[in-house]
């Protein structure tokens, strides 16, 4: 897998994601609140990688006129290209392609087309969830990444949430960002365990176990989603919940509903 320095970063970066506009996802650090700073709370930006770059540099001089970066301090807010399919980009060269293979961890035949990246500035994160099928692969490879892993069985302590709906996703509501979590109610119980990956480290995900991500350094990172038996029962059950919501979206009488209980990766998808 690839490993990457601060200066092929960058270049490398520009090169895969290309000189087109993304849609990054930012936020404010520290995120004071109670709740989590969910994708549906989170202001989003379109932006070249270039552009972004230049602004945790704090060289705004360089950035377009109209690029809604310069509203924003690097040292107060965090931006997220997340959830990149590599299908959908223009990769720099095939040489690239034999660098996102997943035969390493036994995963032969998987590789650029079943994987998706992750491009976060220090802050960037995804809130506490559970995924409902198969299982998670993750290799970092630029930075540093926190995950707090937790079982599935501790969900009773977790205060569990399907607003904001994602398929496949179930939310916790209990704010992880930059904070102590020890402190937190029923935490003895969790039986959470926190790692940090490096550039080089792989990490495996077991099937539905909680995970809270978080980008500690400037981070790039790969991940493969792999099926497993189970998951035909999953998608049953998702069925049902998605038909439900999209009743209760259809049919509730205040403003805006769809965006409130909707996850942006929801509507985009």
């Amino acid at each position: 897998m690839l490993e990457l320095s601060n200066q092929n970063l960058e270049e490398t970066c520009s090169a895969i994601y290309g000189d087109v506009k993304h849609r990054f996802r930012t936020g404010a650090k520290p995120y004071n609140s109670k709740d989590p700073l969910f994708e549906s709370h989170c202001q989003y930006i379109e932006a070249r990688v270039r552009d972004v770059f230049s602004w945790i540099k704090g060289e705004n001089d360089n950035l377009p006129d109209d690029c809604e970066l310069k509203r924003l301090d690097p040292e107060k807010h965090f931006a997220y290209l997340d959830y990149k399919h590599v299908s959908q980009l223009q990769l720099p060269s095939r040489d690239f392609e034999k660098y996102l293979s997943w035969d390493f961890v036994g995963l032969h035949g998987r590789g650029a087309n079943e994987s998706t990246l992750w491009l976060g500035t220090k802050g960037a994160h995804t809130p506490l969830h559970s995924d409902s099928y198969g299982y998670n692969v993750v290799h970092q490879i630029h930075g540093r990444k926190k995950w707090v892993l937790i079982p599935w069985e501790s969900y009773k302590y977790l205060k569990p949430t399907r607003i904001p709906y994602e398929e496949s996703s179930i939310y916790s509501e209990i704010n992880f960002f930059m904070k102590d979590i020890s402190k937190e109610e029923g935490y003895c119980h969790m039986a959470a365990r926190e790692v940090v990956l490096t550039a080089g480290d792989t990490l495996l995900v077991p099937p539905k176990w909680w995970h809270y991500v978080e980008c500690l350094d400037n981070s790039l990172s790969v991940n493969t989603w792999v099926p497993i038996v189970n998951d035909s029962e999953e998608r049953v059950k998702e069925s049902i919940v998605r038909t439900l919501i999209s009743f209760v979206t259809q049919n509730v009488s205040f403003s805006n509903a769809e965006n409130l209980i909707l996850n942006p990766n929801e509507k985009y998808c």
